[in-house]
């Protein structure tokens, strides 16, 4: 007979994760869920995450200007990435010109709404 203490679900929960074959695409999708809070609103206002598979983060850019800087800070931003999200590396970022939505504000910092009293 085990004598084994309950575990919380949150453990069993995250090790289906890591165990199972969607994992891997669970951890993507949460690197790229976090995409402003780990840039910023301004990177984010010019651009957005579009897909990551593989180590291959691909990233749409309003336009040519933003896209010749964030060339320019790749190795950074994906050392920073690497840093906030070690479960989904990144081994490269390729930036491409398209249509980026607006970043909304971030739950923290987003404004509550107004009482009608």
């Amino acid at each position: 007979m085990h004598n084994r203490r309950p575990e919380r679900i949150g453990t069993i929960v995250a090790r289906l994760i890591d165990d199972g074959p969607w994992g891997k695409q669970v951890k993507e999708l949460q690197a790229l869920s976090r995409w402003r809070d780990m840039v910023g609103l301004q990177i984010a206002r010019q651009a957005q995450p579009e897909a990551l598979k593989d180590g291959v983060l691909v990233v749409r850019v309003q336009n040519s200007v933003w896209l010749s800087h964030l060339r320019f800070l790749a190795e950074e931003l994906r050392e920073k990435l690497n840093r906030e999200i070690p479960s989904a590396p990144i081994r490269e970022i390729r930036f491409r010109l398209g249509s980026v939505e607006p970043a909304a504000p971030s739950p923290s910092t987003a404004k509550p709404p107004r009482s009608k009293t």
